[in-house]
């Protein structure tokens, strides 16, 4: 359950649509990219709870795609 939001917000958040696949190569690479996006997702969730930041994993990479940085305590 938690997968399945984790990936929902992030096709939300970059627009993406669903993907068919028919070959079998193609369906274990999308499912090697799902697999990183999701690790990534939890990578920079738990390193902001680390660092005390006020931010969701989605805020933050908002917050980054508009050029500011990120630094502990703070928002630059």
């Amino acid at each position: 359950m938690k997968a399945e939001a984790t990936f929902r917000a992030l096709k939300s958040s970059l627009a993406v649509r669903p993907i068919w696949h028919k070959e079998a190569p193609r369906v274990e690479a999308h499912i090697l990219v799902a697999f990183l996006g999701y690790t990534l997702w939890g990578t920079l969730k738990h390193s902001l709870e680390h660092a005390r930041l006020p931010l969701s994993p989605i805020k933050a990479l908002h917050w980054a795609g508009r050029g500011k940085s990120l630094k502990r305590g703070y928002l630059a």
